[in-house]
This record gives structure tokens, C-alpha cells and sequence, in this order.
């Protein structure tokens, strides 16, 4: 027993020195591996610098732009009816839906014979009630002077019976003559009376008989009225929707026939958020005096209308998060837009100072920002977001003249060793950040503004023309056509040069030649 614990730890004990044999010989061979190479094991590696496009903070003055959209409506729009049943004996050459109506134009009307027969009957039934009316004033002239008679029988039937009191009182009359004159006088005071209640019959009649007259007056009003409103004339300047009406046709009272849309009085109603609606307000809580552009996109060729803040909507709809505001519209943006067109719009603010335009990238969501120490290495400045503006942000508070990040990327980070370069150069994210500050800020030069930049690949004079189904090719007849109407229509110059230059390619936006050739496009 003894020898075979021996034999173990000896057995043990040889293996533990192979192992310390083998691990020695691996070392020896790397040591003489990398004298073989010539090198040294490799020292603790130098801290390396990270590229960061970099921009820097300018300090600028800019006018911030609320982007929203809406849809067109008409400030005014009124619904033409028919007054009274009837059949439309006449209808204009434009009762149709798009069709142009001047002011005073006739626009239906119907066949007057029984409103006339109406009229006669009414007419009349006043004569009557007047010759009613003066009967009952004759009566009550008779009334009254047969109550003065009985009052005078009375008076004199009352002095007999004094006589005979006398006469009775001397001993020449007797007593029957007094009661005989007692019971004349009462007679003659009993038909007095009749004669006053038939004196108030009379006025009663005369009363009723002027009420009658008034009601026939009234009566003859209402079929003159409706004589007259049997011709419809169109109020204002306008085109006709939904209109569904045949000459010869059979309408009721209040059948509505068509709406006179007022294009001179369109307005744009969009909605905005709590914080941009108050920042359309002024000191006085009113709506501040803002340029606006209202922007319809056709094919790529955007059409532009200034506009004006007109009104704030008067509640919040039920599940709505901002305010719907009104802008009223310039008279010649009815040329083009229709109620119901859904457009951009953009409202320009007034002019920001001090302030410096960064990509939306640079900053977190508390508006801090990555900036380049004197060292070389990256550390966290904190700024005050006034605006979003797309992908850049208006911020003040900011280190002018510092360079910044123009990207918090994932390996950058504060503390970090840098190798700036700039950021249009990097990425060309800077460079169009610095340009968006350019239109914003012209955006808000005036109402005349170009504010087109940017929607769609037309916004050039001559852009929009597309390839395939979105263009068509126009023979010569038809482009004159066209750009006669369009030169026709109340627009203004630069919208106008805009949309001739597009008539005039080979190939010009379908939207648009569908837009001119409708009965409404003119």
C-alpha cells in the first residue's frame, strides 16, 4: 500500500514538471519569434481623434414660418331656393355646375300666371274688406246720430214729468199723469240705451272690418313678394355648385336649385397648435398682422396666393389639440382655387434677432449642443430652442463663434478628442442647414415673398412639366387657348409669367390644362 502511494506522487510530480517544461519552451519560442521580427511587444496605443463635421454658430435675424394645412372655403356662399311651387319657366344660359353668374343676372325663374292669379285674388279680397270697412264706419255714423235723437226724446220726456209734478204740486193735475209722463220718460231712456249698445256694435264692426282690411293688405304684400321672387337674380358676382334644376320642371316651396359661390371672398382654414396660435397673437389678443401664402401643388407647378389672418376660429372641436384659424385670401386667388382644394399654407412670423440657425441633428431634445473646446475635445453647451423649422432648429442663448457638431452621432460624446472638418464637406448636412435660414428668413420680406421653395420639383418660372401620364402634349390651337385664358384671368404678374412659362413647354402638367379646360377653371 505504501509503495503504490509513492508511485502516485511520483507520477504527479512528473507531470507537473513536463507542464512547467512545455509552458517555458512556448515562452522561450515567443520570445525568440519577435526577436526574429524585430519588434518590441507593442506599447499602450495613443489616444485617438474622432472626425466631427463641425459647424459654427453665427448669430443672424431671422422670420419664423408656421407650416400647415387646410382646406379652401368661400366667406361667403349662398343657396339659391325656389320661393313658391311651381314650374321653372326660365333658366339662365350658366345654370350649370362651374357656370359664371354676373350680379343681376337672372338666374331662374319661375311661371308667374298663378302667382299673378294670386295677386288678383288678394287684390280683391282688399277691396272688399275696404268697402266692409267703410260700411261700418257709415253705420256707426248713423249709430251715433240715433243716440242723440233717444238721448233728446229722454231730455224731453224728462221735462214733461217735472210739468206734470207742478201742475199736481198746484192741484191741477192728477196723479196719473204724473205716472203716465214716469213711464214715457223710462221708454225714452230704455231706447236711448239700445241705441248705444247699437252705437258700439257699429264700432265693433269697424274694428273688425279694419283688421280684415290689414289682413287683405298683408295678403297682397306676400303675393306681390313672391311675384317678384319668382325671378332669381344673382346677388354678387359667382359660380353656380350643385346645380340640378330643367327648364319646364316642376319645384316645391324651398326646393333648393343650386349655391352662388363667391370667389373673391375665398379664405383658407387650417389648424395650428396651442403654442403657434399664441404666437399669431399681438399684446391686444387679437391676430397679429402676418403675411401669409396659401399654396396649391398641381403636377409639381405649385400655384401661390397671399393671404391675410383674418379671424380664430370661435371653439376647439371636440378632440382637437390646436386652434383653427382663418386666412382670408387675395380677390384674384379665385382664379385657380376652388372651395374644398386642399393647399399649404405658411404664415410668415415677425423677424427673430440675435439668433443663430442649427441642423435638428445637432441638438437632444433639452437643447443641448456638442461644442469644440480650445483642447480639441467635445463639451456639452445648453441653448434655448425658439423654433423647429423642418429639419434645423432657431436657437438663442448660443456661444457665437463656437464650432459645434453639426451631428450627435453615437461615438461622439463630451470629453471626446475631435479632428473638426466642416460639415458640408463631411456630410453636406451643415451647408443645407445654413441655406434653409436664407428662405426663412425672405419668406417674411412681404406678402409678395417667394415662399415656393421647396414644394415639389416645378418650383422654378418654367419647372412642373412632368414625363408620362402627369403631362400632355398641346397642339398650337390649344396652347393658345390656354394661355389666353390664362392671361385673361385676374392673377398676379409673377404667378402669371409662372404658368405661361409652363403652358408654353412641349409638354405642360395635365393638372393644370384640366384646371383651365373646366367649365369652373376660368
Amino acid at each position: 500500500m505504501r509503495f503504490v502511494m509513492r508511485a502516485a506522487i511520483g507520477a504527479a510530480l512528473t507531470a507537473a514538471t513536463l507542464a512547467l517544461l512545455a509552458l517555458a519552451a512556448l515562452r522561450v519560442g515567443d520570445a525568440l519569434e519577435a526577436r526574429r521580427e524585430g519588434g518590441a511587444r507593442p506599447q499602450a496605443a495613443a489616444e485617438r481623434a474622432r472626425v466631427a463635421a463641425v459647424l459654427t454658430l453665427t448669430p443672424t435675424r431671422v422670420r419664423p414660418v408656421i407650416r400647415a394645412h387646410g382646406r379652401v372655403r368661400s366667406g361667403r356662399t349662398l343657396e339659391l331656393r325656389a320661393s313658391a311651387a311651381g314650374t321653372l319657366a326660365q333658366l339662365s344660359p350658366n345654370f350649370a355646375d362651374g357656370g359664371h353668374v354676373a350680379a343681376g343676372e337672372l338666374v331662374f325663374s319661375l311661371d308667374p300666371a298663378p302667382l299673378q292669379s294670386a295677386l288678383e285674388r288678394a287684390r280683391i279680397a282688399r277691396d272688399e274688406a275696404n268697402a266692409a270697412l267703410a260700411e261700418a264706419e257709415d253705420e256707426v255714423a248713423l249709430a251715433e246720430a240715433e243716440l242723440a235723437s233717444a238721448r233728446a226724446q229722454a231730455d224731453l220726456r224728462a221735462a214733461a214729468l217735472e210739468r206734470q209734478r207742478s201742475l199736481r204740486e198746484r192741484g191741477v193735475g192728477s196723479d196719473a199723469s204724473v205716472e203716465a209722463a214716469q213711464l214715457a220718460l223710462a221708454a225714452a231712456r230704455q231706447a236711448a240705451l239700445g241705441r248705444q249698445q247699437a252705437l258700439a256694435a257699429a264700432r265693433a264692426r269697424v274694428t273688425r272690418a279694419g283688421i280684415a282690411l290689414a289682413r287683405a293688405r298683408l295678403q297682397v304684400a306676400d303675393a306681390e313678394r313672391e311675384l317678384r321672387e319668382a325671378r332669381v337674380a344673382a346677388p354678387f358676382d359667382g359660380i353656380l355648385a350643385n346645380a340640378a334644376a330643367a327648364q319646364g320642371r316642376r319645384v316645391a316651396a324651398g326646393e333648393r336649385l343650386a349655391e352662388l359661390i363667391d370667389l373673391s371672398a375665398l379664405e383658407a382654414a387650417f389648424e395650428v397648435s396651442s403654442d403657434e396660435f399664441a404666437r399669431l397673437l399681438g399684446p391686444d389678443g387679437r391676430l397679429i398682422d402676418a403675411p401669409v401664402r396659401v399654396l396649391l401643388e398641381m403636377d409639381g407647378l405649385p400655384l401661390s396666393a397671399p393671404a391675410v389672418l383674418a379671424r380664430a376660429g370661435a371653439e376647439v372641436a371636440a378632440g382637437g389639440a390646436g386652434r383653427m384659424v382663418y386666412a382670408r385670401l387675395d380677390p384674384s386667388a379665385g382664379a385657380f382655387l376652388r372651395p374644398g382644394d386642399f393647399v399649404a399654407v405658411e404664415v410668415t412670423e415677425p423677424e427673430l434677432a440675435d439668433v443663430a440657425v442649427i441642423p435638428a441633428a445637432a441638438a437632444d431634445a433639452a437643447g443641448r449642443i456638442l461644442i469644440v473646446n480650445a483642447q480639441g475635445r467635445l463639451e456639452e453647451r445648453a441653448v434655448r430652442i425658439l423654433r423647429r423649422q423642418g429639419d434645423s432648429l432657431i436657437v438663442a442663448d448660443a456661444p457665437f463663434g463656437a464650432r459645434y457638431a453639426a451631428a450627435r452621432l453615437p461615438q461622439l460624446a463630451p470629453g471626446v478628442r475631435v479632428r473638426p472638418v466642416p460639415a458640408d464637406a463631411a456630410t453636406g448636412s451643415g451647408g443645407a442647414a445654413e441655406a434653409a435660414s436664407a428662405p426663412r428668413a425672405g419668406a417674411g420680406a412681404g406678402p409678395g415673398a417667394d415662399t415656393r421653395a421647396g414644394y415639389g420639383a416645378g418650383g422654378g418660372a418654367g419647372g412642373g412639366a412632368e414625363t408620362g401620364d402627369d403631362t400632355v402634349t398641346l397642339d398650337p390651337a390649344r396652347r393658345a387657348r390656354l394661355m389666353a385664358r390664362v392671361r385673361a384671368a385676374p392673377l398676379p404678374e409673377d404667378e402669371r409669367a409662372r404658368l405661361l412659362a409652363a403652358l408654353s413647354a412641349e409638354r405642360a402638367p395635365r393638372a393644370l390644362v384640366e384646371r383651365l379646360e373646366s367649365p369652373e377653371g376660368g
